[in-house]
């Protein structure tokens, strides 16, 4: 039991660290802890057919597929701000068929887009693919490579669990270098504007929910 406690206990400093660390970025463009822009900075956004990318860091891409070339700028349970300095990065477009493809370089990624391959350009493991450098090597992520060095995240409550292992959804932190957070299901909200006074709680923004479609968002 006690070692069971400890392994709970270094967790959950772990996952403090990495929400520290986000919420750092998160706040980065924000006026303050109440206020968030949702929508980045139009020099950070890359649109290429119906899909967008979005450099909000050197290390984090937004990458976005939508059937009917409609984007999402609204709030999402898990990022509510997204206007954080344009980190310097390169843009590469090509021309192949009727479809643009682009390569994106940033100075911990590079990123390559071929929409000619698969057919609508939905993202898959023929035609995206992100190349970083880990631990003297370069390490290649496409869409569906699983995530074996995930550390797991936590979970919600204990009620109801008597014994035996407790399933965790994958976490921040992985040691393969890199995480995917598929936010494509999430709900939205209808407001970044968390500022509250006493009586006007009518300023708390609405969950509202995706529009219909085919999407991706991760």
């Amino acid at each position: 039991m006690k070692n069971f406690i400890c392994a709970i206990a270094m967790r959950c400093v772990i996952l403090a660290a990495v929400i520290a660390t986000i919420a750092g970025a998160a706040w980065a463009g924000a006026d303050s802890p109440d206020q968030f822009e949702p929508v980045a900075d139009a020099k950070a956004m890359v649109t290429t057919g119906h899909a967008r990318f979005t450099v909000l860091t050197p290390e984090l891409i937004r990458m976005e597929w939508a059937a009917d070339g409609k984007f999402e700028d609204h709030a999402s349970l898990v990022f509510l701000n997204r206007r954080l300095p344009v980190p310097k990065f390169t843009q590469v477009n090509y021309q192949s068929g009727g479809d643009t493809g682009v390569t994106l370089r940033t100075s911990a990624l590079t990123l390559i887009y071929r929409p000619e391959i698969g057919g609508d350009g939905k993202f898959t493991s023929d035609n995206l693919s992100i190349t970083l450098h880990l631990n003297g090597a370069d390490v290649v992520w496409t869409p569906g490579t699983r995530d074996t060095g995930n550390l797991l995240g936590t979970v919600d409550t204990l009620d109801g669990v008597t014994g035996g292992n407790i399933n965790l959804e994958p976490g921040l932190v992985s040691r393969n270098g890199w995480v995917v957070v598929d936010d494509t299901m999430r709900p939205l909200f209808d407001s970044a504007d968390f500022s509250f006074e006493k009586g006007e709680a009518s300023v708390w923004p609405w969950v509202m929910a995706r529009p219909a479609g085919e999407r991706q968002e991760w």
